[in-house]
């Protein structure tokens, strides 16, 4: 039952039939309702031993102390009004990547969960087609108009409702799509991958209305996981590692391609300006554009977050992509030899998943969204993966899987400071570039 609630909840999330569908709806905390109505069928699986919950695993640990990071940004230095204000929309979602995770304990599970981000996907591109080819979508939605200095006037932009009602948003969230059309299917045949690969097309089509170019970043680094993998199988490893690495060198001197979107920059200098005023605990969760220019969004949800949560909660924010990522590349080696149907298929689905996760961090460099759904969706889908692989490894291999919370710990706090220090180097570089 709670993954039946979930489950609408993900769609709602993605849908918002109160936005445009059902207005009467709009207004009445439905969303809300289904928190509570998921939480109470949690708690009831878990006592009756219908759900069973490995709290050892670390993204119990991480989603609840993301929550503790995002209500101590506030207390830290005394806003009670500001953590009155925050802590409920943090609450919602660190406990659906709780209830996400915990509850994708099959391989259905998982492919249900890849079908309804696919099919939301493409509601969003049929939604931003209509807009660009007629001037309208569903309820008559209008795109944006957008200024393009390179060209001198004003472009429509899609976009669709609530929190995909920015173009960068909405195709942030279908270059995320695209990878997972590949594993919606139990089986991979001829004729599932011809319909997969004919979604891909539309949904690049529907990318297409968005213009956005944060999120065109992370398509190519999407479509770059999957041909990494795809042609080194057994040494995969390598390429991503100097894929990575040429990346990371790329960005701190990407400044003469950055053309008009130097304004970008300034704000990303801005939040390390803000970051290093209160740099453990951070400026207060959503409270970033106190700080920048014109309180405009800081576009690079990377800065945005170390700089609203800090040091201590940026190592919760980055530890899950982080753990979720790796513990794919782990199930992709540990199943490269599975027999068994289902191992196969995560097999492929530790592939697609990469990809889908990277096509959203590396867009999340110029996209300041740290804190939507889709995010959290993603980590605890793709963290569930390795563990759902033990089932289908030998004995002495499971061990190989997953990782303890005195793991994570131990590679997190490090990595996510040189992360910290890359992004804070990178911008500095860029700032000086002008």
């Amino acid at each position: 039952m709670s993954f039946f609630f979930l489950y609408i909840f993900i769609v709602l999330v993605f849908w918002r039939p109160q936005e445009w569908l059902i207005p009467w709806l709009f207004g009445i905390p439905l969303l809300q309702g289904i928190t509570y109505m998921a939480m109470l069928a949690m708690m009831m699986e878990y006592q009756t031993g219908k759900l069973k919950l490995n709290f050892k695993e670390p993204q119990y640990f991480l989603f609840g102390g993301l929550f503790f990071a995002g209500c101590m940004s506030h207390i830290s230095w005394g806003y009670f009004a500001g953590l009155m204000a925050s802590w409920q929309a943090l609450f919602r979602l660190t406990f659906f990547g709780i209830l996400l995770f915990g509850c994708t304990n099959s391989v259905s599970h998982l492919r249900w969960i890849a079908r309804a981000f696919v099919v939301m996907a493409i509601l969003m591109a049929i939604h931003g087609i209509l807009q660009i080819s007629q001037g309208y979508g569903f309820a008559g939605h209008q795109p944006i108009m957008s200024w393009r200095p390179n060209v001198s006037y004003l472009v429509p932009r899609a976009r669709f409702f609530g929190i995909f009602g920015d173009p960068n948003d909405m195709g942030q969230f279908l270059v995320a799509a695209m990878p997972l059309t590949l594993v919606m299917f139990k089986k991979r045949r001829m004729l599932q991958v011809v319909i997969a690969a004919g979604i891909i097309a539309f949904l690049y089509r529907g990318f297409t209305t968005t213009l956005s170019r944060g999120s065109l970043i992370g398509l190519a680094a999407s479509a770059g996981i999957a041909v990494v993998m795809l042609i080194f199988k057994k040494k995969f490893l390598y390429g991503l590692g100097f894929g990575l690495l040429g990346a990371l060198l790329f960005i701190p001197f990407s400044g003469r391609f950055l053309g008009d979107a130097w304004e970008r920059v300034n704000l990303w200098g801005d939040a390390n300006y803000a970051w290093r005023t209160r740099p453990i605990f951070g400026v207060g969760l959503f409270m970033i554009r106190d700080y920048t220019f014109e309180s405009k969004a800081v576009h690079n949800a990377y800065v945005s977050c170390y700089a609203e949560i800090g040091a201590f909660g940026f190592f919760f924010w980055f530890s899950l992509i982080f753990v979720a990522a790796l513990g794919l590349v782990q199930t992709r080696i540990a199943l490269r030899n599975a027999t068994h149907s289902e191992g196969k298929y995560l097999y492929d689905f530790s592939m697609w998943g990469l990809a889908s996760l990277a096509g959203f961090a590396a867009s999340a460099f110029f996209l300041s969204r740290a804190f939507i759904f889709p995010l959290y969706f993603l980590t605890a889908m793709m963290g569930a993966v390795p563990y759902l692989a033990k089932s289908y490894v030998p004995e002495g291999e499971v061990h190989k899987l997953g990782f303890s919370i005195k793991e994570t710990v131990i590679l997190g706090i490090p990595i996510s400071l040189m992360a910290i220090s890359y992004v804070y180097v990178s911008i500095v570089v860029l700032n000086m570039q002008r």
